[in-house]
């Protein structure tokens, strides 16, 4: 229990061993003969004392050691944009500081790749507390690649995670979290109503209308569009984002003003689509004018992102990285 307490905590702990095993690596028995070499006299003393700590059927099996580290920062990258306002806080978090063994090290926080649950559920609190949160008050999805939207409130259930692809939120201190290896996580902001959002955006969703629906749950909460602002994270960028002859006709059929977005690259003529230039012109249909990129290309950096894209590439199993926005509990 106290472990996955501590591992729920964010807490780097383990099982060292029982109390025999631990004072055997620390070389008791070795200082044992030392002092039984130095005073003879109480060798009957020193054998019987070492036995009560290290036999198991006295003290040695009764107790057992934890080793328990303070965790180091998790490190996550911020848009300026959002990081300029007080009253919200929020962090695009890629693969480092958590305690996933490989291929999900470390921070992956999705059982659904393999990794197990004792290990998510500690690094989504590791990422929770770096912004400041209570880890039981981020909430997060089933992603679907859908357009649709929850309104979060208090007393829901943030253990429930519910299919849809988009939050949305107007009270304090609520987590709004999401999951991605190359799809485009994008958090939003209206700081004049206290209004915040959250959307997982792939190529579907982004088709789908995810942006737009975003901005309209928003919007019913009070929110207006231009003061809404968005920042798109870490996502796969259009030289690594190869598509098929195939996808390209579909996609004009829904976007025939979409051939900006498809351009060939590299030493063929496979064609590659810009995902997140793609979701700008969704961001600025919807109103939201003020937006920026950070993060950069998952696919490129493989040491810093899961890539679901390179890993399928490299013949390979990886992990999920999380993106939180949230308005401050504490701010006025």
């Amino acid at each position: 229990a106290l472990l996955e307490q501590g591992r729920a905590a964010g807490i780097d702990i383990h099982l060292a061993g029982t109390q025999s095993q631990v004072l055997r690596e620390l070389g008791v028995l070795e200082r044992a003969r030392s002092l039984k070499k130095a005073q003879p006299e109480k060798s009957a003393q020193i054998d019987a004392g070492l036995k009560r700590l290290i036999d198991p059927d006295q003290m040695g099996d009764l107790f057992k050691v934890l080793v328990a580290f303070s965790p180091a920062p998790v490190p996550f990258v911020q848009a300026r944009e959002l990081s300029d306002l007080p009253e919200i806080s929020h962090g695009f978090f890629g693969r480092r500081g958590g305690i996933s063994p490989p291929p999900y090290d470390t921070l992956n926080i999705s059982v659904s790749v393999g990794d197990s649950r004792q290990n998510t559920l500690a690094n989504r609190a590791r990422a929770a507390r770096a912004l400041g949160l209570d880890p039981n008050r981020v909430f997060s999805l089933k992603q679907v690649h859908s357009a649709d939207v929850l309104t979060i409130e208090p007393g829901m259930d943030s253990t429930l995670q519910p299919e849809a692809d988009g939050m949305v939120t107007r009270y304090k201190g609520i987590g709004l979290a999401l999951s991605s290896a190359d799809c485009t996580p994008v958090l939003f902001a209206d700081p004049e109503k206290g209004i915040v959002g959250a959307c997982h955006s792939g190529w579907q969703g982004a088709l789908s209308g995810i942006i737009g629906a975003t901005v309209t749950a928003m919007v019913n909460l009070g929110a207006r569009e231009k003061n809404i602002i968005a920042a798109i994270g870490p996502t796969i960028h259009q030289e690594n984002y190869e598509v098929s002859v195939n996808w390209v006709s579909d996609f004009l059929q829904r976007h025939p003003e979409g051939t900006r977005f498809i351009k060939p690259l590299g030493n063929g003529p496979t064609p590659h689509f810009d995902l997140p230039g793609f979701i700008e012109i969704e961001l600025t249909k919807a109103g939201v004018t003020k937006h920026s990129r950070t993060g950069g290309c998952t696919y490129a950096r493989p040491e810093i992102y899961f890539s679901h894209r390179f890993a399928t590439h490299a013949n390979m199993l990886t992990g999920r990285q999380i993106s939180i926005i949230t308005l401050k509990q504490n701010h006025r």
